[in-house]
Parts: structure tokens; C-alpha cells; sequence
């Protein structure tokens, strides 16, 4: 018997809650507990070839994805998760030919070529994304999400003043949108022009605590407590500096949202640095560390820019504490 519509809904719904908090084997089940109803439920198999796409299980995701086609084959978002799954496996022609089947089924779709931008990005092809996204946005000029990936890609190839003017026109489209406030503040502070940072992450995070998106917020929170850490033209207390971070772990910990500390972690790391508290210092690379890995399962480790930014501060910890042991004095 066909399960009700809203039921499939329901738990269609409940499965993505628990996947985006890193509930993977719960939410799983929820996708489960639908297709043993209704096997033919095409939103549930793409949502658990997702799910296990992230967890690394890629064989069993690409097998969710190609029952997925049998219902609908003619279906383009089928497609741009088994892209997002070959990439994650490094099988990069089989990415390209699943994107571009994607691009054939709805070649009018803006979605598809931001989806390519998207991977190029995250393939470090700066240009080949910009030229996605232009595409993209040939096609609806209004897309916030192709000026917002565009502003990523210009970042990318250190052309900060063309990644100011994608923020900007995604701000001229939606006065609201937040994360382009947050990416001219970060733009700031990667050229360390730390008042003009502090300025529109703070615009950022009054958005975000009016739209009551808390986990923005913490994110923001994050944000402004780097901003903190690396102007070095301020003197700001360590407690000060702090309590951002503990105030955005705070917010995590009511979220049950542990999968997004890491970053924080390492930040909170790289303050007791600062401050020369290197043993503490060590402990938050290693929770850092140990939270990415928990849930991070899939990434390649040997490449991965997060890991290796904690093994280089890693690495630099011990270089300082070698330095001070008694038989280098």
C-alpha cells in the first residue's frame, strides 16, 4: 500500500534534519522506513545516495542514484549527486559525464552550470568556474547564488576588488543577504583592513539574529573573533577575544550541531598561539582534528586543506617547544 503523501513528507523532512546534524545512521532510516512503503519514491533514494555519498559508502549512494534514474530518468538533480559522488571518489571523467548529462537534460537550467562552478571551485578551477557562473548568470542575471560563487571564485585567484563587486550586485539583487556582507567582511580581513571586516560581519550578524538563523550566527560569531585574533593593531584581551569563540560553541552545543566546531576549535588554537599558551594551544588542534575526522569520513586526508593547515600549526607548536627544551638553551 502507497504511504501517505505527507507521511513520505514527514519523514522525508525528519531524514534531512538529522543528516544535516550529522545523524547519518537515524536519518538513513528515514529514507528507509519510506522507501519500504514506496519504493519508487525518487526523493528518498537521492537523499540517501547523499547521505551515503558523505559518509564515503560510494558504491552504495551511486546504487541509490541509479534506482533513482529507473523511476525518473529524465531527472537533472540525479545526476549532479552522482557528479558530487564521483568527485568525492576522484573519478573525475565520470564526474564531467554525469554533469554533463545533467546540462543535457535541462541545458536552460542556471542551476546546472552553478552546480559546475561549484566543482570547479572546489577543484581549485578559478576560471573555469567564473566562466560557469557567467554562463549561469547569461541565463537569470538575478541569481544571487551564481554572484555569490563567482565572488568565491575571484577570491580564489586573489582578485579581491572583482570578488567585492560580485558581493555587491548579489547586495543590489537582495539587500538581505547576508552572506555577501560576509564575504566583503572576510574579503577585508584577508587584506587586513580589520575595521571595514568588523563593519559588515556585523551587518551579517544582524541579519542573521533578525532572520533567528543561530547557527549564521555562530558561524559570525566565529568570523568576528578571527577578525579579533589577527589584528594585530588592537590590543584585545585573551578573554575578550575568547568569548566569541565559546559563545559560537554555545550555540553549536544547543544546536546539537557538534559537526560544525572544528573550525572553531582550530581557531580557538591558533588565539592561545597568539597568546603563547602553546599546550592549550595543542589540545584544541586535536579536538579540532578529532571533531573534521568524526564527521568528515570521506575527505582525502593527504589533501585536504583543513588537515593540513592543522598539521603545518602543528608542526609550528613543536618547532616553538623544541626550541625551549633544556637542551637547546
Amino acid at each position: 500500500m502507497e504511504v501517505d503523501s505527507k507521511l513520505k513528507s514527514s519523514l522525508l523532512y525528519t531524514g534531512r534534519s538529522l543528516i544535516n546534524l550529522g545523524e547519518f545512521s537515524e536519518g538513513i532510516k528515514e529514507f528507509e522506513r519510506i522507501l519500504d512503503k514506496d519504493p519508487n519514491y525518487v526523493d528518498a533514494w537521492i537523499s540517501k545516495g547523499e547521505a551515503l555519498s558523505i559518509q564515503g559508502r560510494f558504491d552504495e549512494a551511486l546504487n541509490c542514484f541509479d534506482r533513482a534514474i529507473k523511476v525518473e530518468p529524465k531527472r537533472a538533480e540525479i545526476f549532479y549527486n552522482m557528479g558530487i559522488t564521483y568527485l568525492r571518489m576522484e573519478e573525475f571523467d565520470k564526474m564531467e559525464h554525469s554533469f554533463q548529462k545533467a546540462l543535457d537534460i535541462d541545458p536552460s537550467s542556471p542551476e546546472a552550470l552553478i552546480t559546475l562552478g561549484k566543482i570547479s571551485i572546489q577543484m581549485l578551477e578559478f576560471k573555469d568556474a567564473i566562466n560557469y557562473l557567467k554562463e549561469s548568470l547569461e541565463i537569470d542575471p538575478n541569481s544571487v547564488e551564481s554572484w555569490i560563487h563567482m565572488a568565491f571564485a575571484y577570491l580564489g585567484l586573489g582578485e579581491y576588488e572583482s570578488a567585492i563587486k560580485c558581493y555587491e550586485s548579489a547586495l543590489e539583487i537582495d539587500p538581505t543577504e547576508a552572506q555577501a556582507y560576509t564575504g566583503i567582511g572576510l574579503v577585508y580581513l584577508e587584506t587586513k583592513s580589520f575595521k571595514e571586516a568588523e563593519e559588515y560581519l556585523d551587518k551579517s550578524m544582524a541579519i542573521y539574529l533578525e532572520q533567528g538563523d543561530q547557527f549564521k550566527v555562530a558561524e559570525t560569531l566565529i568570523n568576528i573573533g578571527t577578525v579579533l585574533l589577527t589584528n594585530t593593531d588592537e590590543k584585545v584581551s585573551l578573554e575578550k577575544n575568547l568569548s566569541y569563540f565559546e559563545k559560537a560553541l554555545e550555540i553549536y552545543d544547543k544546536l546539537g550541531a557538534k559537526f560544525a566546531t572544528a573550525g572553531c576549535y582550530f581557531s580557538m588554537a591558533l588565539l592561545f598561539e597568539k597568546y603563547d599558551k602553546l599546550s592549550k594551544a595543542q589540545q584544541y588542534l586535536e579536538q579540532a582534528e578529532n571533531q573534521y575526522h568524526r564527521y568528515s569520513p570521506a575527505r582525502n586526508t593527504k589533501r585536504d586543506p583543513f588537515l593540513l593547515s592543522i598539521n603545518d600549526i602543528k608542526n609550528r607548536i613543536a618547532d616553538k617547544l623544541n626550541d625551549r627544551s633544556p637542551s637547546n638553551v
